[in-house]
């Protein structure tokens, strides 16, 4: 099997082993999020399948059974209709960026050029990765897109925003990191003591508010977790 079609999106399949096989999505409709439609297909129980594991342009499916079995039976999925999309604004200080001048250099543009696009963009959350939490946010415009780093920086604060390609991201878990640091939210966006999973949900829209370093430091002195963001 060359191709299968799952949930109006069409897959080039590409076996690595009799276990595993990778999709590549080859075209359907954008508005389907893979990672979205990997949780599903966990989700549904299909038999034979063990593991899903997704990014924006592809899925590496693990299972026990055959191939044409596993395809035979994933055919006839259909991802109920989100009904409702929410958004968020976030709060971020730019003052706390840390890769103001490599920003600029690859951008050639000014820091509050940079900032005001950035401030106009209204981004979705298309995956959580690479690490517990990490927000991958599409809809960078190209202007401001940036290369990561290629020596990664040995620490990076949970709550730091950056630019990685044509993402932007938030680390929600202090760790190293290879993003250009633009600013830093002053809220816990991923409790990860939630017992119900994470607040904002795949392809949830987000767009952020500059906010100074004094509203940021008291922003930081309240420890808000976004769920007492929001009820303020």
């Amino acid at each position: 099997m060359k191709s299968i079609q799952i949930d109006q999106v069409k897959f080039k399949v590409d076996p690595i082993s009799d276990r595993r096989t990778r999709l590549v999505k080859q075209n359907g409709n954008d508005h389907t999020s893979l990672p979205a439609l990997a949780e599903y297909i966990l989700e549904s129980k299909i038999q034979g399948v063990i593991d899903v594991v997704s990014t924006n342009v592809e899925m590496l499916i693990s299972h026990t059974d055959t191939l044409p079995l596993i395809t035979k039976r994933m055919k006839d999925i259909q991802m109920p209709k989100v009904s409702k999309v929410s958004h968020y604004e976030l709060p971020v200080c730019f003052s706390k960026g840390l890769d103001w001048d490599i920003v600029e250099t690859q951008t050639g543009l000014k820091k509050n050029k940079v900032i005001t696009m950035f401030l106009k963009t209204t981004f979705k959350l298309e995956a959580y990765g690479f690490l517990p939490g990490f927000m991958y946010l599409t809809g960078l415009p190209e202007a401001i897109q940036c290369l990561r780093k290629s020596i990664p920086r040995q620490k990076v604060n949970a709550g730091t925003i950056a630019l990685g390609g044509q993402y932007a991201g938030m680390y929600n878990l202090e760790s190293p990191g290879g993003w250009q640091s633009i600013g830093h939210c002053p809220i816990d966006v991923f409790p990860f003591q939630q017992p119900s999973g994470p607040v904002l949900k795949i392809a949830d829209t987000i767009s952020f508010q500059k906010v100074s370093l004094a509203e940021w430091k008291e922003l930081d002195r309240e420890n808000f977790t976004i769920q007492d963001y929001i009820a303020r």
